[in-house]
């Protein structure tokens, strides 16, 4: 995977034909299968759903993940190229791809103590989410990276994005923040 990252742009954009046109013909597909499989496997692990987030469904491989077990097993076995898809849809000016990866990820990076993977990944998003725009986008790595050093910074900055738009995540994350004495 990671071959296919870094050899598509370079094949694209020389207009050199490649043999990775042969398996994934357009970058955008496999951005959108890596977000739809790593959508698949958090069903499993965490019931936080995103209103906001566009997710394509895709039918092609996606692997079969009946269980907790399984989809836990598949996001270590995936992390590093997972994490190479977000950082990859940013720098592609993908950042819809980019920001709704990140935080689709947060609470796998979280439960496992990938804390660095957390807050890379979570700035990349965040970043894309303010380069397009997207307020509801940036509240959700805010609220992953109020899980670091500058957590009442970012919880009540992704409060004050939510709370305008009467959505129910605003009230999650300000009982968090009382929760953890920051109120």
């Amino acid at each position: 995977m990671q071959k296919v990252l870094t050899q598509w742009p370079r094949c694209h954009r020389n207009d050199v034909p490649s043999p990775i046109t042969k398996i994934l013909p357009d970058p955008t597909r496999m951005l959108d299968w890596y977000q739809f499989a790593a959508l698949k496997a958090m069903e499993h692990l965490s019931s936080e759903d995103s209103d906001s987030m566009t997710i394509v469904p895709v039918a092609d491989g996606i692997p079969d993940l009946p269980g907790v077990n399984e989809a836990m097993a598949w996001l270590e076995r995936e992390r590093h190229v997972l994490i190479a898809v977000i950082v990859h849809a940013a720098e592609r000016d993908r950042h819809i791809h980019a920001w709704q990866t990140a935080a689709l990820l947060s609470w796998f990076f979280y439960a496992k103590n990938h804390f660095d993977d957390l807050f890379m990944t979570g700035e990349v998003g965040l970043s894309s989410a303010r380069r397009i725009g997207h307020r509801h986008g940036e509240a959700e790595p805010l609220h992953a990276l109020g899980r670091s050093d500058d957590a009442e910074k970012h919880w009540r900055t992704a409060v004050d994005i939510l709370s305008p738009m009467d959505l129910p995540e605003a009230e999650v994350i300000a009982e968090r923040m009382r929760a953890a004495g920051l109120t």
